[in-house]
């Protein structure tokens, strides 16, 4: 049509991915989450400390590598221990 503009715009949308893994085991050195479904994004990771011996008190997770995410458990002090274990939920598309 002659004189109109016409503005087309796309939109793509990948299928979330929802990941649970249980009683993942986590080293002082920290854990790579091995996570098997695939996907292009990791959005959000959430842990739970397990009930342990190590002492761990608190996980935290490092998102520096997109795709590679790792966790590590500190104790009281904030220093890294091997043997807790965590439940973790990975959420991304």
């Amino acid at each position: 049509v002659q004189g109109k503009i016409f503005t087309l715009s796309l939109t793509i949308d990948a299928p979330d991915m929802i990941e649970y893994l249980n009683d993942v085991s986590i080293a002082a050195a920290g854990t790579a989450i091995p996570y098997t479904k695939s996907c292009h994004s990791i959005k959000t990771v959430q842990a739970t400390l397990q009930a342990n011996g190590s002492g761990a008190e608190t996980v935290e997770i490092n998102k520096t590598s997109p795709l590679a995410p790792s966790i590590k458990a500190y104790n009281a002090a904030h220093t890294a221990v091997s043997g807790a274990t965590a439940d973790i939920q990975l959420k991304g598309y």
